[in-house]
């Protein structure tokens, strides 16, 4: 992927490694996302209805991970495409009145 990727952030490539590390968080949110989709597949063919609610409970998490670094991901692609041109956040909201 480097050497796909070698142009980014100038001719040194500067961004080189923010592009691997949104790959490798892209591959996890898809792991998550497949294995809650297994867990809520698989409750929804089993009997018991206390194993499907356990089942259930253990897919959530996953999700909800999933989710929330895909909410991540965008704001780092985000930052990167517009260098924070549009108002930078920080935990508690906008920075200096901006956002």
């Amino acid at each position: 992927m480097k050497a796909r990727w070698r142009g980014i952030g100038g001719g040194d490539g500067g961004f080189v490694r923010y592009v691997d590390y949104g790959a490798q968080q892209l591959r996890w949110i898809d792991a998550q996302l497949v294995a809650a989709t297994r867990m809520a597949n698989t409750a929804s063919e089993v009997e018991a209805p206390d194993m499907q609610l356990a089942l259930l409970h253990l897919a959530g998490p996953r999700l909800e991970a999933a989710m929330m670094g895909s909410l991540l991901l965008e704001q780092a692609h985000h930052e990167a495409i517009h260098g924070g041109a549009t108002g930078s956040w920080d935990a508690h909201g906008p920075v200096n009145g901006t956002g």
